[in-house]
């Protein structure tokens, strides 16, 4: 097996060092538990409880409340709070590492953020392409207030900071970036959007037209980060479990993988640099696949010794018999930190836990052993992402950046279609059972199964209201084999979306699925066949160099022009490469039309981070219809909970 590969390196000289993330430290203060084990609560209505993490929280529950009982009788004030206080961290630190150990019920995948470092072969590049793309969209939709969106062309995997301080106005006025909005203030304010921080930035017009007309055109600031020498990484399939792999004098060991979690060893070279603090900046990121190659949502994280929950239970029990020593056993602790920090100078021991079954790891080491401290001024033109009507020449929104897009990889080697034939093994069938009201003011809940299209070229283009167009017919049956029919009237089943109306029917098609009340029924039934009639399409493919465009489609600069007088945009997606044969991100796409009534010119614009070099057309042309027949057995009716 080959060793991984070194990622990028960096032309930057700046003189440092470089070490792993400070695994203990003081117990006094909770703001200080974060440094002793860094952990990242996983959501737990993602999780479900098998029965031995159910009963480890149970008796830790159970253990908790001994010990609050018995701190509770400390006469002396300031003891009591202190050993409260201890021991309470200490029991959170159990109860997330227990709760981060439930196998998560359902799959979810998250995209790895340092993708984006094989697109550009030094950190300089890659820092640059950063710089050069952020892109501020003036979104004056409303009357009273402009949005300065910032567009970011992909996410910078250092955890930059932008501060703005200004925003520069068409008749060259400068006003400042507030915190905070003023009620009242007759003039235009802008303020600093505090919104999931987004870093965006609203202007607020007052009730005077006159200063509608006073546009933003610049936002200025500074933006921050701290930039590694290079990011190492090292990939394990399931089966390197034990292997150690070595890079630059850094060596990471993968020790288990277990279900959804996995258990990595990091030994580095040297410290790091002294302006980097390694409580507050990652050096180690672990990221996981399942069988379908897809990176998995990461849950939670600890790092630590591997005996650190021993320990932490060792403390517990002493002050649980000695809870006048709390300080003496907070100098322990302190004592501890210092043996493992002199013990492992180098060492991490590091755990992930993800929300799907691990199939292959990545490890990401940052090499901090010199760093450069990135701090630039800003001054970003605003630019409009709005469709226009008025007949305005088509807008330049420019960037000197280069960035793929390589989702659309994958999407576009996907099958074009499927035959009739490959229906029935490819169309999945989902369920929802029946809920009867289980008191006054509750729903009656109808039962469905709904019909689950496989993700194609032609579900770019059909969507479920023109996927499915009616049911041919349906019937149920009392027992799972279908061999006693249920008799419904014929008046009591909709086989159309509604369009020939019946009140109040037992089963009813919508859109993409079969509702049905079994209360009506005269027995329950357990088993559905029916016919269900699905629309196919033929998808083509085009490509077409840009010196050798078909009319109606043109290129200038990084925009794809499309006359839409001459190609129909309805049913034709456009893809593009640049020259070195990857697919460009799209910055947005804009549509202006000019005129009124039957003579209207409309045109498509999408703007790329990059120069196009060929275009790539997928087209929907000619639809069928066909016959989808379906089997299913029926789930049983669930009652809902009373309150």
């Amino acid at each position: 097996m080959k060793e991984s590969s070194l990622i990028t390196r960096s032309s930057f000289s700046t003189r440092s060092t470089f070490s792993t993330r400070s695994t203990f430290s003081m117990f006094s203060m909770f703001s200080s538990v974060i440094k002793l084990l860094t952990v990242s609560v996983c959501m737990l209505a993602l999780f479900s409880c098998s029965k031995s993490v159910e009963q480890k929280l149970e008796d830790l529950e159970k253990e908790q409340l001994a010990f609050e009982k018995k701190i509770d009788g400390i006469k002396d004030t300031a003891i009591r709070n202190q050993a409260k206080q201890f021991g309470s961290m200490l029991f959170w630190f159990k109860k997330i590492d227990i709760e981060n150990q439930k196998p998560p019920t359902d799959t979810s995948y998250e995209e790895n953020p340092f993708v984006i470092l094989g697109d550009y072969p030094t950190m300089s590049g890659l820092t640059n392409n950063f710089l050069n793309g952020i892109l501020i969209e003036n979104n004056g939709d409303m009357s009273t207030k402009n949005e300065l969106k910032v567009h970011y062309p992909f996410t910078f995997p250092f955890e930059p900071k932008i501060t703005w301080n200004t925003v520069q106005f068409n008749n060259n006025s400068n006003l400042p970036v507030k915190s905070e909005y003023l009620e009242g203030d007759q003039q235009i304010q802008v303020v600093k959007s505090e919104y999931n921080n987004d870093n965006n930035v609203s202007v607020y017009y007052p009730e005077k037209e006159t200063l509608r007309t006073i546009e933003p055109t610049f936002l200025s600031g500074t933006i921050e980060a701290t930039i590694p020498k290079a990011v190492l990484q090292f990939k394990f399939t399931n089966n390197e479990t034990g292997d150690t792999k070595e890079q630059n004098g850094i060596k990471v060991k993968l020790v288990s993988i277990k279900d959804h979690m996995v258990t990595v060893d990091v030994t580095t070279a040297g410290p790091t640099d002294p302006s980097v603090d390694p409580d507050k900046i990652d050096l180690i990121k672990v990221m996981a696949t399942d069988k379908t190659n897809k990176f998995l949502d990461h849950s939670g994280s600890s790092t630590g010794p591997e005996d650190l929950m021993d320990f932490f239970q060792d403390i517990l029990e002493k002050i649980m018999d000695h809870p006048e020593d709390v300080k003496k056993l907070e100098k322990e602790m302190e004592k501890m930190q210092k043996e493992h920090e002199e013990k492992n100078k180098n060492q991490t021991h590091y755990r992930a836990f993800f929300r799907g079954s691990v199939e292959d790891v990545v490890v990401y080491i940052f090499d901090y052993s010199k760093a450069t401290k990135l701090k630039k001024a800003l001054k970003l033109p605003a630019y409009s992402f709005s469709n226009s009507s008025d007949g305005r020449p088509i807008a330049n929104i420019a960037t000197t950046t280069t960035v793929y897009d390589r989702s659309l990889d994958d999407l576009l080697k996907q099958k074009a279609e499927l035959t009739q034939g490959e229906l029935s093994k490819e169309i999945k069938i989902e369920q929802k059972p029946y809920s009867k009201p289980n008191k006054a003011g509750q729903y009656e809940e109808k039962a469905q199964f709904s019909f689950e299209y496989p993700k194609l070229l032609s579900t770019l283009f059909m969507d479920d209201f023109r996927r499915y167009e009616s049911l041919t017919n349906v019937s149920f049956y009392e027992d799972k084999g279908g061999s006693k029919l249920i008799n419904i009237p014929k008046d009591s089943i909709d086989y159309n979306n509604g369009e020939g109306y019946i009140e109040n029917p037992w089963v009813e098609f919508q859109v993409n699925r079969v509702e049905y009340n079994p209360a009506k029924f005269p027995v329950k039934p357990k088993l559905a066949r029916g016919v269900i009639k699905v629309m196919l399409a033929d998808i083509k493919k085009t490509s077409y160099a840009v010196n050798k465009l078909p009319a109606g489609i043109k290129v200038s600069g990084n925009k794809l022009i499309i006359d839409g007088n001459l190609v129909n945009t309805n049913n034709s997606n456009f893809y593009v490469k640049d020259k070195t044969g990857k697919y460009l991100k799209q910055i947005t796409t804009l549509t202006n039309t000019k005129g009124d009534g039957f003579d209207v010119d409309r045109t498509v614009v999408t703007y790329y981070y990059g120069v196009p070099h060929t275009i790539e057309r997928l087209e929907q042309s000619d639809l069928r219809t066909v016959d989808h027949s379906f089997e299913i057995v029926l789930t049983e009716e669930v009652k809902q909970a009373r309150d």
